[in-house]
């Protein structure tokens, strides 16, 4: 998870290495600290591995208690759930996203109007039941996302990493 909150202002190709590296690392660990790390590793990956994001947000949070993320500043409990909230809300689940712009709001400006018209908006949208689309990622897009896992691979196996 340290390594997670270390990687948050590092900008483009390397950051994109780096949670590449923590995905390869804990993607098949049983830790919910490693889950929850990978989740916030696959929601920057965007689109194409959103319901990867999902998942492993669904599978650790659970045992992540807001207590534990303020521990991280770049994972204070406000941006982790407006996070997922707007991943749900991409992944036309509403509910969730409405349940997590809640959660949200309970660590932020309680006198912030913002949220209640956020969960307004995310009630109008369940009344609406907009169609969802399928993604289809570019060439472009794959080629980058092969080239940044190959990256990873490489240097998990120079720094030998696989050893933690």
């Amino acid at each position: 998870m340290g390594f997670a909150n270390e990687n948050e202002p590092i900008k483009y190709k390397p950051r994109y290495v780096l949670w590449e590296i923590l995905i390869q690392l804990y993607e098949d660990s049983e830790n919910p600290i490693d889950k929850f790390a990978c989740a916030l590793a696959y929601e920057t990956k965007g689109a194409l591995f959103r319901e990867k994001a999902l998942q492993k947000f669904e599978e650790s949070i659970d045992y992540i208690t807001p207590e534990f993320m303020q521990k991280f500043i770049s994972y204070m409990p406000l941006n982790v759930y407006m996070k997922f909230s707007r991943l749900y809300e991409s992944n036309h689940e509403y509910e969730k996203a409405i349940l997590y712009t809640e959660l949200g709001h309970k660590y932020g400006n309680k006198n912030n109007p913002n949220f209640n018209k956020r969960i307004r908006e995310l009630q109008d949208k369940i009344k609406r039941n907009p169609k969802k689309r399928k993604y289809n990622p570019s060439q472009e897009t794959l080629e980058f996302e092969k080239d940044i896992v190959n990256a990873a691979k490489y240097f998990i196996k120079v720094a030998n990493l696989n050893r933690y």
